[in-house]
């Protein structure tokens, strides 16, 4: 079986000095895919190994060289000890070693005596005593079970690289949420859904959340086998906690002895159970199929008894999340509603995606309740403008937290500056967008919000070392909050140019984690574009791009533009930002009304061009001396942000400073506009760059969260009633053609007598021009016009829309393949494809209005992907068509072609069991519409599935390799 090679570990291995290192995880954590890969990676460096794998009887086998031998322990350690020269020597299965008394002293021998040269990597559930401190040497370094689980990237990778199963980002998120990222279940769950069609595996995914259908075989076999009735009695219980404490077991079982039976819980090898500060936890898929299994045990009524009396236990040890879950499933609403109206209670920084409030919920549950839930949910997406709409429903004047944080929500929710300075009862997001704006910051009042507002600040103002002190501060103050400390912890960590890219990393990797843990998505996206572009493999930027499109998924305004500029920011600290994508991300700061970060930008763009520049000098004008880097070296630049590079030899002041003063030359003059205005006292950064010039006209995007920007500034909608919303939705999909009144009314408001509609059309028209006149004068009328008894959205010159840019790309296409010309048909899909991000209008759900174009538009990208895949492959680029086929499948499992391509492109890229998995699931298709796979009078027209006379839909056997498949090449979408 393929694993996903995990270059984390391996170098976390590499870095460790010689000596014995352990590798320590439960059952199913990979420990022995692990030390596969060392042994490979070893291999392929030219160093010599040894693999040993311990059995029950205490003696080894040795492989090594060829040979095959048994030998005791003492042998192996008389070889190991004797060897010279660099070595890895790998044992597999270590907890079968320390049952035996004398193996206790040949482990001890192993660590005095072993060369210096060699390296020692033992597997074992649990550590052994004798290995801890012995012969006064230390043991070289530990991976241990929070570093064997799969980060949520690597999990993209496993079913995307392996598996060839490719998960959305939000698909990606939550499995490695429900399954804790351990190894075993993610395997696991891939054997239960290879089969599995795209939309398929996402529905497969989102039902883990309820309950780990595919554990239960490995779990009673496997993971509880050797648990006493006593054990399994207290796991089965306790199971309503996510961490079990003799304390809390006592309050829901009654005193006992539990400290002693966690005890020995922790220390059985099959039990993937793992200490933490908070208790002993199991993975969660095991917790959530003991949970399920034991309540079905228990009946309705004993279950929901179960779980009001966790969620009693939870609420008197102050984990408020965990009893809203239990009260939730208890049917309790009454205590679900008073919990989340405690003041003191802020639980939209506590959300648990992997168990959502929403669904845990009793069908009786209050609206209140369940909007809070959702509001949760949107905060820790970083989804303000979902939020927002959901505490206007929720009433926010009757809550100070919610009204101050509804503050915070609007400031941030569209592109217009906050003219009036925040007085000092607001929401910190509040004050950081009138600091980000360019305004000058109010006095610090000490509180960990007002520092994490002026550390970062300070560190865009170009003062590094007063910005990390202020975020220093944050992190170690307890009463930050944890998704706070977070944030301050990671922008700490990108302002410190002195910390090497190893620790970097790590440091990244560490938040990723616990955000990971708190369910804090946001924060999650952040810190994993930060370990992709520091780690900087193959794909990275295009992994980057797929957490972009899951925040614009998610209605996350801020969040993709954010992404973006922390991954240049990474890339420029191993050489490889571009100035280009610098200007870039500064037109969109500023249009989004934030000239500080713009500016930053802007001055990284002129470094980078400086450096490239310098870089091209001929030797005479080389100073020959070790200087700062560029950024150290410009006037203008200072000790920020950016100022990230290693140090080097470069060019003398003189000569650099010239070269950055001209960088503004390699700026492209569609780039530069004269410097926006900002505030009085706004802080600058300092240009070296010309500046960039906020997009004129109008841009509509469809695809995807609907987004209206006039003038460069985001319009913000959430102004408009629900139906002027859609008004303006559904003359966008019609942009530059009438729509005539009645189906407007009979569209948006087919409840209403004819009278009250068209009234209600006439205020839903002015709302929105007035909205839009707001922004630019007279913007509205000339945007949405009325021509006699219809309405139209008129885009003008210079405006763009990007649905219209799809259907130009796909009538491109159309018109290439018409001409025979697959270059420029080739480049018009794949510029389809690109320019399909999401689905048509989501806001819009499931309105009729919607439906049929949404479908249509779908179809004909579904179409242009099977066209593009048939032109790969016969272009002789299989993999590439692969990718192609699977996304025209992924939009329409029905159509035909794109699995006949399919099937080819895997077999002729040597994927043959994967093809194999694809031809199943085929025929599966087949079978579901009625039709046998060897029926002569089965066809294909259109791209999709039909039965009639002129073809056959049996599968046409797998071309050989380098063979050209017959009828490749569609009918056409």
């Amino acid at each position: 079986m393929r694993s996903l090679v995990r270059p984390r570990l391996l170098r976390r291995v590499a870095e460790m000095d010689p000596g014995v290192a352990l590798v320590v995880g439960t059952a199913g954590s990979g420990k022995s895919t692990l030390l596969g890969q060392l042994v490979d990676a070893a291999g392929a460096d030219g160093v010599p190994t040894a693999r040993v794998v311990a059995h029950d009887d205490g003696n080894l086998r040795w492989h090594a060289n060829g040979d095959e031998l048994e030998l005791t322990l003492a042998a192996v350690v008389d070889a190991v000890t004797g060897l010279s020269g660099p070595w890895l020597v790998t044992i597999d299965d270590g907890d079968r070693l320390t049952d035996h008394p004398d193996h206790e002293r040949d482990l001890e021998r192993l660590v005095r005596l072993l060369p210096p040269e060699v390296q020692v990597v033992i597997a074992v559930a649990v550590v052994p005593s004798c290995l801890l401190v012995n012969a006064g040497r230390m043991i070289s370094g530990v991976i241990g079970g929070v570093d064997l689980t799969f980060r949520p990237y690597e999990v993209d990778r496993l079913f995307r690289e392996v598996h060839r199963t490719p998960l959305g980002a939000e698909d990606v998120h939550l499995l490695a949420r429900v399954t804790d990222g351990w190894p075993a279940a993610l395997e696991l769950f891939h054997a239960g859904t290879a089969a599995h069609l795209p939309a398929e595996l996402s529905r497969a995914v989102r039902s883990l959340v309820h309950e780990p259908w595919f554990l239960a075989g490995y779990a009673e076999q496997v993971l509880l086998t050797g648990c006493s009735t006593q054990e399994l009695a207290l796991l089965r219980w306790g199971s309503v906690f996510e961490h079990l404490t003799p304390a809390r077991l006592d309050a829901l079982l009654g005193a006992g002895d539990h400290a002693a039976t966690l005890d020995r819980l922790e220390r059985r090898p099959s039990l993937p159970a793992a200490r933490t500060s908070a208790g002993l936890r199991l993975p969660g898929p095991l917790r959530r199929y003991l949970r399920a299994t034991h309540a079905r045990d228990l009946g309705r009524a004993g279950a929901r008894e179960w779980f009001l009396a966790g969620g009693a236990v939870l609420e008197a040890d102050g984990d408020v999340p965990g009893a809203l879950l239990c009260y939730g499933r208890g049917g309790d609403a009454v205590s679900v509603r008073r919990l989340t109206e405690r003041p003191d209670a802020a639980l939209w920084h506590g959300a648990r995606a992997a168990e959502p409030w929403d669904e845990a919920l009793p069908d009786d549950a209050t609206p209140h309740a369940r909007l809070f839930a959702r509001l949760s949910r949107a905060m820790a997406d970083g989804a303000l403008t979902t939020a927002g709409s959901l505490i206007e429903q929720l009433d926010a004047g009757a809550d100070p937290r919610l009204a101050r944080l509804r503050g915070s929500l609007v400031a941030w929710g569209s592109a217009r500056t906050i003219t009036a300075q925040p007085d000092g009862d607001v929401e910190w997001r509040t004050r950081l967008r009138w600091a980000l704006q360019g305004a000058p910051s109010p006095t610090s009042s000490g509180r960990p919000a007002d520092l994490f507002v002026a550390g970062l600040v300070h560190g865009l103002s170009q003062d590094a070392d007063l910005a990390r002190d202020e975020l220093g501060r944050v992190v170690e103050d307890p009463g930050a909050g944890r998704g706070l400390g977070l944030l301050a912890s990671l922008a700490a960590l990108l302002l410190d140019r002195t910390l090497p890219l190893q620790q970097l990393l790590e440091g990244a990797d560490r938040i990723l984690v616990e955000a990971h843990e708190l369910g804090l998505a946001w924060t999650e996206r952040l810190a994993q574009t930060v370990v992709l572009a520091v780690d900087g493999t193959p794909g990275w930027r295009e992994a980057v791009g797929r957490l972009r499109r899951w925040g614009q998924e998610a209605s996350d305004a801020w969040g993709p533009l954010v992404v973006s500029s922390v991954a240049e920011l990474c890339a420029m600290r191993r050489d490889e930002d571009d100035s280009q994508r610098w200007l870039e991300l500064a037109a969109a700061w500023h249009e989004r009304g934030l000239p500080l970060v713009a500016e930053t930008c802007r001055v990284a763009a002129a470094r980078t061009t400086a450096w490239r520049l310098v870089a091209e000098l001929p030797p005479e004008d080389w100073a020959g001396t070790e200087a700062p880097a560029v950024p150290r070296v410009v006037e203008h630049g200072g000790g920020g942000a950016s100022d990230v590079r290693e140090r080097r030899p470069v060019a003398g002041r003189g000569r650099v400073t010239e070269i950055a003063a001209g960088a503004s030359a390699r700026v492209p003059s569609a780039l530069v506009s004269p410097t926006p205005t900002a505030p009085t006292g706004a802080p600058t950064a300092g240009a070296l760059a010309a500046r960039p010039v906020a997009e004129t006209g109008v841009r509509l995007r469809c695809l995807g969260p609907f987004e209206l920007r006039a003038d460069g500034r985001v319009v913000d909608l959430t102004r408009l009633r629900p139906r002027a919303r859609n008004l303006l939705r559904l003359l966008a999909i019609e942009a530059g053609h009438v729509v005539h009144r009645e189906r407007l009314v009979e569209a948006l408001w087919f409840d209403l007598s004819p009278e009250s509609a068209t009234h209600n059309l006439h205020v839903a028209v002015s709302a929105v021009r007035r909205l839009l006149n707001e922004v630019e004068p007279g913007l509205g009328r000339r945007l949405l016009q009325r021509e006699g008894e219809s309405y139209v959205l008129r885009l003008g010159e210079g405006a763009s829309c990007d649905l219209l840019e799809l259907e130009a790309a796909l009538r491109s296409g159309e018109y290439a393949a018409s001409r025979d010309d697959d270059e420029l048909a080739r480049r018009a899909w794949s510029r389809a494809l690109a320019a399909y991000p999401g689905e048509l209008l989501p806001e819009a759900g499931s309105a009729e209005w919607v439906l049929g174009p949404r479908d249509r538009l779908r179809q004909q990208v579904a179409g242009a992907a099977t066209s593009l895949a048939a032109l790969l492959l016969r272009a002789g680029e299989p993999v590439a068509a692969a990718e192609a086929a699977s996304r025209a499948i992924e939009l329409d499992e029905w159509r035909d072609n794109a699995w006949r391509v399919l099937i080819a492109a895997l077999t002729l890229s040597g994927e043959r069991a994967s093809a194999q998995r694809v031809r199943r699931s085929y025929r599966e298709v087949l079978r579901s519409l009625g039709i046998d796979e060897r029926d002569p009078s089965a066809v294909r027209t259109g791209g999709g599935i039909v039965a009639g006379r002129d073809g056959a839909a049996e599968l046409a056997p797998a071309p050989e390799r380098g063979a050209r498949p017959a009828g490749a090449r569609p009918a056409g979408p």
